[in-house]
């Protein structure tokens, strides 16, 4: 009863609807099923993010307060994604990229067992159990980052100058 011209619309329509759906189901099992592996590589992902924009915010820094005349400190989009690359360039030649990843995997399955554990003890929503998270959150979880973070990147330090036999 369909045309041909019909059948090829109903065609797209289930296709779109099919990537829908698997974008979906993807979505699912990766805060679902996999939520362990979904919290430790995005954690691994976010330190590598925040640390290449924390080198181009320094870089812009040092470049909008030195000694260059003021043409040459303007603001360029154009050359802030050159710098951009040269600075990923430079970590990477340097294994600090890699470090900053490897901190972000360590501290993540720490994070995600320790908003487990939380959620838990307080799986209410209500103001008190959100201060309560809040308040644990800064008091305790924040310290155990800190030091994890310090000891981990001098873990990598050392064990990067330590000779390989």
């Amino acid at each position: 009863m369909f045309r041909k011209g019909s059948s090829l619309i109903c065609r797209k329509i289930s296709t779109s609807h099919s990537l829908r759906n698997r974008i979906r189901v993807t979505v699912k099992a990766a805060f679902g099923k996999y939520l362990f592996l979904t919290n430790t590589v995005s954690s691994g992902v976010l330190m590598l993010m925040g640390d290449a924009i924390q080198q181009e915010l320094s870089y812009q820094s040092k470049a909008l307060t030195s000694h260059l005349p003021r043409d040459e400190t303007r603001f360029d989009y154009g050359q802030m994604s050159m710098r951009f690359v040269i600075i990923i360039e430079q970590l990477s030649n340097e294994f600090f990229a890699a470090r900053m990843f490897l901190v972000g995997l360590g501290m993540g399955p720490t994070h995600h067992y320790y908003y487990r554990y939380i959620s838990i003890l307080w799986p209410k929503r209500d103001m008190m159990s959100i201060t309560k998270k809040i308040a644990a959150d800064q008091f305790i979880m924040s310290p155990i980052c800190i030091a994890q973070f310090f000891v981990t990147i001098d873990g990598l330090v050392h064990l990067a100058s330590s000779p390989v036999y």
